[in-house]
């Protein structure tokens, strides 16, 4: 007899029941329906598919946006004896051809791609012959236009219904308009027996709170003292991430600084200080984001202003995961949204300049006209941009649209672990240690730390490895290279460094659709026009964003700034009313009740009167007002 969704929820998690909805989409995905989830950030979209993957069987196929994102996971199904791989771009041709034989083996439960894969006939052709039971499209909203990150080869997801027309698509997304939702559905071809389970925006939790101030760097101290427990704080740009830190660090408060921009070892370093404790509050932009793993955020400060409702809902749903009271707060004044506003409009570039910085990269990279089409490219954009003089803004703005075009793509190999495997069998390792007495316990210390590492491309750490040995990293790094030079073992080491494939051969005419990119501004326009309005409304927050992504009907969420701020002037009237109506005359609790409207807040703020002793039952049981008393 197959196990329970709960049985699998125990047995691999441990965790006694589901959250809110989580049940419910996965009771219809094992239906076999399609089924399109829009659940808040932190809410445990992966749990869903992948308890429905382990009762369904066989493969369960994941594409996904974030090599990060997939790296994470898998390492995380891997700690609770999950199998599962990440197909990415990261992988050698090596690699590949032994992982494929094994997903053709039936050894992973989970198998992780990015979009782009889907171009891959090798692929395509071995995971056609799979017994996969599940397609899963984690971010669901890159498939449209109109999302805030869409991604031309999500199109492709669809072209799968061939190879398995007869098992579930399960598509998962925190945020999406009903425009967006529309193209989900559209664009995966759904059924028409498929499911769409939307979670409120609302997480009661949160209180928002939007500031409008000139001195930026003043109020960020003063939330950082007053709030305790760790906090993120999300940036425009790498050099404030640089300075904000610093002026906190210069004010006792331990701060650490995250951004695309530095070396890989410092990047996680810092990730872990904060993750572990160690620094209270972690000054970023938006390179920090998907897959923290960090339940017990205090507050989420925007220093400036996103870019759309979209990107503000993600990046501060981050604080608050555990269900405790948490602050999401937005600084913002006229003339930063008026800047961003600028950077927006100048974000699309048009055809000449696209050809300029498009002939710049391929010049860069020694590529003759005619070349280059399927060929891998390491990226150091720093110094292109230093070369060229180009604008960093401007190089990710072209190679984001040359990514639309198809033209190019673009793979950031962010926190990309090293990899190890041993080549020699047992008896060429012996004959090693014969000649080579001093590696013996390294190498044997590498194989009990590491199973399956003579069939498999295993993650290592380096520094675990040295821990271990009581030895450098860089002395194990040494080792390994070493060892890897002679063909003992393949050593992948950790790189940062981008990497970028083009699609087509270099041509003087690239592909332009100006339709397209002048629609997209437009949208993009109107995004930042709705997140500058919620920054100056005196509404309900919460109400505000709910309404923005279709949710009608709402009511006030009774915690954010605004909303706080009507209910300490309903107090006062509440207050008044309560007294002019007992001291003239005693009431009962229905008397009561009617005064207040049956208000459920009101009458909250009757019970707290009654407890501060301003009002209480005097010897014929009726509440009268005792303030004087």
């Amino acid at each position: 007899m197959p196990a329970t969704p709960h049985e699998i929820l125990k047995k691999y998690w441990n965790y006694d029941k589901f959250r809110q909805n989580q049940e419910n989409i996965i009771n219809e995905i094992l239906k076999g329906n399609d089924t399109l989830s829009i659940l808040a950030t932190g809410s445990g979209k992966s749990l869903c598919f992948q308890v429905s993957g382990l009762i369904l069987g066989g493969i369960t196929l994941i594409i996904s946006p974030l090599v990060a994102l997939m790296n994470d996971q898998v390492e995380n199904l891997k700690k609770i004896n999950i199998k599962a791989i990440c197909i990415n771009s990261g992988l050698t041709r090596n690699e590949l051809n032994i992982e494929y034989k094994n997903i053709q083996n039936g050894k992973y439960n989970f198998v992780y791609s990015s979009p782009e894969r889907l171009k891959n006939d090798r692929f395509i052709e071995v995971i056609s012959t799979c017994n996969v039971n599940l397609l899963v499209v984690d971010e669901a909203h890159c498939i449209s236009q109109w999302g805030h990150d869409f991604r031309p080869d999500y199109l492709l997801i669809s072209k799968l219904r061939v190879h398995f027309n007869k098992i579930p698509f399960a598509a998962f997304t925190a945020s999406a308009t009903l425009l967006v939702q529309s193209d989900i559905l559209k664009y995966l071809e759904f059924g028409s027996n498929h499911r769409v389970i939307r979670e409120s925006v609302f997480r009661q939790n949160l209180q928002y709170i939007a500031i409008n101030t000139e001195n930026k760097k003043n109020k960020v101290l003063e939330i950082v003292n007053k709030t305790k427990g760790c906090g993120i704080i999300y940036v425009k740009s790498r050099v404030l991430t640089s300075e904000l830190s610093e002026y906190l660090l210069q004010n006792n408060i331990n701060a650490g600084m995250y951004n695309a921009g530095m070396t890989l070892d410092n990047r996680e370093l810092n990730y872990q200080k904060w993750l572990n404790g160690y620094n209270s509050v972690i000054v970023c932009t938006n390179a920090f984001g998907m897959g923290i793993d960090k339940s017990d955020v205090r507050y989420v400060v925007h220093y400036d202003i996103p870019e759309s409702p979209e990107a503000y809902y993600q990046e501060s749903g981050r604080a608050g995961r555990d269900g405790k009271l948490s602050r999401c707060i937005l600084l913002h004044n006229k003339p930063d949204i008026e800047i961003t506003k600028n950077r927006i409009e100048n974000k699309f570039l048009d055809k000449n300049k696209l050809v300029i910085i498009y002939n710049a990269l391929c010049n860069f990279l020694q590529i003759p006209f005619g070349g280059a089409c399927d060929e891998s490219f390491t990226f150091d954009i720093d110094l292109f941009s230093k070369n060229f003089k180009l604008k960093l803004s401007e190089i990710h703005t072209a190679i984001k649209m040359l990514e639309t075009e198809e033209v190019l793509k673009i793979t950031d190999a962010y926190r990309n672990q090293p990899k190890l495997r041993i080549l020699a069998d047992n008896l060429e390792l012996y004959k090693f240690y014969l000649k080579n007495p001093n590696y013996e316990f390294f190498i044997k210390t590498i194989l009990r730390m590491y199973g399956g590492i003579f069939d498999n491309y295993i993650h290592i750490s380096e520094f675990e490895i040295a821990k271990n040995v009581k030895t450098s990293k860089e002395k194990i790094i040494n080792a390994l290279k070493l060892l890897s030079k002679i063909k003992l073992i393949d050593y992948l080491p950790q790189n940062d460094i981008p990497i970028i494939t083009f699609l087509l051969p270099r041509e003087s005419n690239i592909p332009y659709n100006k339709q397209r990119w002048d629609l997209l501004k437009k949208n993009t326009i109107e995004k930042f026009e709705s997140i500058a309005e919620y920054s100056f409304i005196k509404t309900c927050r919460q109400q505000y964003l709910a309404n923005y992504f279709g949710e009608k009907n709402t009511i006030a969420c009774g915690t954010c700034d605004n909303c706080k701020s009507k209910n300490d002037l309903d107090e006062k009237e509440i207050f008044e009313t309560l007294k002019n109506a007992l001291c003239q005359n005693p009431s009962n609790i229905n008397l009561i009740n009617e005064l207040l409207e049956e208000d459920k807040s009101k009458i909250e703020y009757f019970r707290e009167l009654i407890d501060k002793g301003i009002i209480a039952k005097n010897s014929k049981g009726l509440y009268e007002w005792n303030e004087k008393k």
